[in-house]
């Protein structure tokens, strides 16, 4: 399908086939405020859909190639992989190559789930995640109940044997804080989002009130006079229209000055720079037109999709004992650098006390 819908398909397929374990589990957030984790599930689609291309072809084609290929047919392989559902398995399936150069955690299962696919169910499917898109709304929980069965009645998926870590009570302590700064700056932005949603609805009478739907990306950028500012873009839904709308607002972190704060729509369809990135940059926000130079040169991720590798604050909430094995590793990490901090400021602290 289209890069967002496999993205989203593939997180939906992921979570009904390989649940979080219920030690694991907890109200999971449904807002976006890390938009590195978001650019690198772009960046992880596109080398999965440069890996499928190498595959189908039987050569190694030149990137830009490749790249001008996938901008002609706007990333539509339906018709070039066609021939590969479903396989008996007697032929090589290159939806392996691609489920690993996307770095997915259980790629040969995802792959032999695409190959195993039936042409009526990926009609279905591509049904049901246009219907939404065609609308511009979330979609339903009907079409997600439907979504889930027809992905896990598809798949053969066996869940791998269990690697749990016992974690450390240091580390079990960083994961804690981990997931209570996100829940603070959660409450912290939609508590400032639906201030203005009011502040814009007694602004413009005329038109419908807001209510925010969900977060789709934050960012810190620092104003030349004000310093710290929160730039947020964020769904907003009316109770007389069947679709979101895309918001743009600007607000202070840690004060408030007057006329500072920005909540307004962007149009529809919004098509100004979101789209620019390189190796050493990376856009992450939309922002109104008549403000998208200032904007643009304070919202930049600093190293680009390099920055994507590394852990990210979002892996943390949905961190899974039973299979996150490398996750583990870096938390006990932290915990033994901790302790090792605190010996450090406790050694000071007895080094520095008066002597009796």
């Amino acid at each position: 399908m289209d890069p967002v819908s496999n993205i989203v398909l593939s997180a939906v397929w992921y979570d009904t086939n390989f649940p979080l374990p219920d030690a694991d589990r907890r109200t999971q957030p449904h807002d976006i405020l890390d938009t590195v984790a978001i650019l690198r599930a772009m960046s992880r689609s596109l080398h999965g859909l440069v890996a499928l291309l190498h595959a189908t072809s039987g050569q190694q084609l030149p990137l830009h190639e490749i790249l001008k290929y996938l901008c002609y047919a706007q990333c539509d392989l339906s018709v070039m992989l066609q021939p590969h559902l479903l396989q008996d398995g007697s032929s090589p399936n290159p939806f392996v190559a691609a489920a690993t150069a996307a770095e997915h955690p259980q790629a040969s299962s995802v792959a032999a789930f695409f190959a195993s696919l039936a042409p009526t169910k990926l009609d279905k499917l591509r049904s049901l995640m246009t219907s939404a898109t065609a609308n511009n709304t979330a979609l339903s929980c009907e079409s997600l109940t439907q979504i889930r069965t027809i992905l896990k009645e598809e798949t053969a998926a066996t869940r791998p044997l269990s690697q749990r870590r016992n974690l450390s009570k240091t580390a079990l302590g960083i994961l804690a804080s981990k997931r209570q700064a996100y829940d603070r700056q959660q409450s912290l932005i939609r508590g400032k989002i639906q201030q203005l949603l009011r502040e814009y609805a007694r602004g413009h009478p005329s038109e419908p009130k807001y209510k925010l739907d969900f977060i789709c990306g934050t960012a810190l950028a620092d104003h030349p006079r004000y310093g710290k500012f929160y730039h947020v873009n964020f769904m907003a839904a009316t109770k007389s229209a069947s679709g979101n709308t895309l918001f743009f607002a600007q607000f202070m972190a840690y004060h408030d000055y007057p006329k500072t704060s920005i909540c307004c729509p962007l149009p529809q369809a919004y098509d100004t720079g979101r789209c620019y990135y390189g190796r050493e940059s990376a856009r992450k926000l939309a922002y109104p037109d008549h403000s998208v130079d200032y904007f643009s040169s304070t919202d930049f991720t600093d190293g680009g999709l390099d920055n994507t590798e590394d852990t990210l604050d979002t892996d943390f909430l949905y961190f899974d004992s039973e299979r996150d094995v490398e996750l583990a590793k870096v938390l006990q990490r932290m915990a033994k650098q901790d302790e090792a901090r605190q010996r450090s400021a406790r050694f000071d602290e007895w080094r520095m006390a008066p002597l009796c």
